[in-house]
């Protein structure tokens, strides 16, 4: 039973953490087409674009992550 209830966990928080990711990766690409701000023109002209967009992608992934296993263990608390 123990072992049980940690593959769900664990499960929930893989789901979470690439729903998470997947939600940063679209934000970053809706920002780089929808030139929000000059920041496709601003990174187009930079030798660091690629490292911009990776800290970006890896900040706003690690806070939608976050953001989504809470979501998911409210839900949980909710089912009680």
């Amino acid at each position: 039973m123990q072992r049980r209830t940690e593959n769900a966990l664990l499960r929930l928080f893989l789901n979470a953490t690439a729903i998470g990711f997947g939600l940063s990766a679209l934000l970053v690409t809706a920002l780089w087409v929808f030139n929000v701000n000059g920041f496709h023109d601003t990174l187009s002209h930079s030798r660091d674009a690629l490292l911009a967009l990776v800290v970006i992608w890896v900040s706003n992934g690690l806070l939608f992550a976050a953001v989504q296993v809470g979501y998911a263990v409210h839900r949980i608390g909710d089912a009680d």
